[in-house]
């Protein structure tokens, strides 16, 4: 099943966004950015409280924003290569 996302409105979308844009930036930057970035160009970003950390389908990466809001930027990347490796 695939996981619904959060509607905007229930959401601080601004600071979602430039939090996951930092992730993404700090990803472009690792030594493996040839091969990650090609990947993270095409997955849709969702926000959904139906996984409990962030999940994957090949298409979409589906980011639970409690976990994504209290983890840090350690971990924030290290659950963003995590599901680019899928």
């Amino acid at each position: 099943m695939t996981p619904q996302a959060i509607p905007q409105e229930r959401l601080d979308v601004a600071k979602l966004t430039k939090d996951l844009d930092i992730t993404k930036t700090i990803v472009f930057k690792n030594p493996s950015a040839a091969f990650w970035a090609p990947l993270l160009c095409s997955l849709k970003f969702v926000w959904t409280d139906e996984v409990p950390t962030a999940a994957t389908d090949g298409t979409h990466i589906y980011w639970n924003p409690a976990f994504f809001n209290s983890s840090t930027k350690k971990l924030k990347e290290a659950t963003l290569i995590h599901e680019l490796e899928h």
